[in-house]
């Protein structure tokens, strides 16, 4: 049995900020991105509205933007740096206009009335929840009927050796301080038993969870609608 290390949920230095932004622009990370956008762009209506909770530098709401013309996007995050780093992102790929940047913190989306989005995601994130049953019931809370609601993050359980050797590969030298942060986020992760607690324990109607040999992946549907 071991102690997870809880981590902070905002990644708000700027250094760190911008080596995580650099790495999200490696060619591993970017198809990831892109995977994980193809599949909610295969799930979403026409002209849907999507809400990308932990968005960071917005690298999986850009995606889901640049790909597909009539979807809007709203990226949350705690970290103003990450946003900025996000609108960034945004402006450099011409979809300043269908994507909003909010700051906030997931557990409370007072911000954003019930039945407002098509789709809640998260790529990355949850390892960074502190609340993750509240975090289910405020993205149950504020979707649309018929919506649904993906996530994909780390999983704890890999051997040590396994997470060295994917440090060195994935991230070079020059970018230890999110190496650093990458080790933090490993030690904070879930459990497979973990998150199904966590699933069970909150307000989601249908829900399915699945793991593959370094993540794992959540998804659920509100057949009538979040709002309560």
């Amino acid at each position: 049995m071991r102690d997870r290390i809880q981590e902070k949920e905002a990644l708000e230095a700027a250094p760190v900020v911008e080596e995580y932004d650099l790495m999200s622009r490696s060619g591993h990370m970017r198809k990831q991105y892109k995977l994980m956008a193809g599949k909610i762009l295969s799930l979403l209506p026409a002209g849907g509205e999507v809400l990308d909770i932990g968005t960071g530098p917005g690298c999986l709401a850009v995606e889901i933007a640049r790909r597909h013309p009539a979807v809007r996007v709203t990226g949350l995050d705690l970290s103003e740096n990450m946003l900025q780093a996000a609108a960034r992102r945004a402006a450099g790929n011409g979809i300043t206009g269908r994507t909003t940047w909010v700051q906030g913190d997931a557990a409370n989306l007072e911000m954003f009335d019930g039945n407002s989005f098509d789709a809640v995601v998260s790529m990355g994130s949850m390892h960074h929840w502190h609340r993750p049953v509240t975090v289910f019931n405020e993205a149950y809370r504020v979707l649309k009927p018929g919506g649904f609601i993906l996530v994909r993050d780390l999983r704890w359980g890999w051997p040590l050796k396994l997470i060295k050797t994917m440090c060195a590969f994935y991230m070079p030298p020059f970018l230890r301080g999110v190496r650093q942060e990458y080790l933090d986020s490993i030690n904070s992760a879930y459990t497979m038993q973990e998150i199904d607690e966590f699933l069970k324990s909150s307000m989601l109607p249908e829900w399915t969870l699945s793991g593959d040999w370094l993540a794992m992946n959540i998804k659920a549907v509100a057949v009538d609608g979040g709002s309560r």
